[in-house]
């Protein structure tokens, strides 16, 4: 059990938030905006834990419209990706040629742009000849491999699963 304050203690208290508001209220600010930027990265975490259920889509939708509403548009080429992820997984070529579309218009600032050729090594497509690719590590084959592998083996994951 926390003891009771002092009647001293209460007046300092009351005294040192009523000099500090302003900097209680912003740091308020901060930390409720890092709370809602944590959990809308853990949403996208369970979007892409989830990668080919049948509620995903509507998961997406859901996210897409309340990083918009927040301001935390940064996020959403992360949740495009998580998108891409569970489309490709489903071979959903029409919503992915979609989600790779936002995509390269939500990284036409260079931010973020190799998550457009991600999103084709996922899904096994050729990347555009005008592409400026990046310089992966490993080269552009070792990496498209890498990715795909991640795809098949969710098929294979939720095939045995059922």
């Amino acid at each position: 059990m926390i003891p009771p304050l002092s009647a001293a203690r209460r007046l300092r208290c009351l005294r040192t938030w009523g000099c500090q508001r302003d900097r209680t209220a912003s740091s308020i600010f901060v930390a409720t905006s890092a709370l809602r930027a944590t959990r809308n990265n853990a949403a996208i975490a369970a979007l892409i834990r989830d990668a080919g259920s049948p509620a995903v889509e509507d998961r997406v939708r859901a996210l897409r419209t309340e990083l918009d509403i927040a301001g935390l548009t940064s996020m959403t080429p992360t949740l495009e990706m998580a998108a891409a992820f569970h489309q490709a997984v489903l071979d959903d070529r029409e919503a992915l040629t979609a989600t790779i579309s936002r995509l390269r218009e939500l990284t036409q600032n260079g931010d973020y742009g190799y998550y457009v050729d991600i999103a084709r090594f996922m899904a096994s497509l050729p990347l555009p000849a005008e592409n400026a690719a990046p310089q992966w590590l490993d080269g552009e084959l070792a990496t498209r491999g890498r990715w795909r592998e991640l795809v098949t083996a969710r098929r294979d994951y939720l095939r045995t699963a059922r």
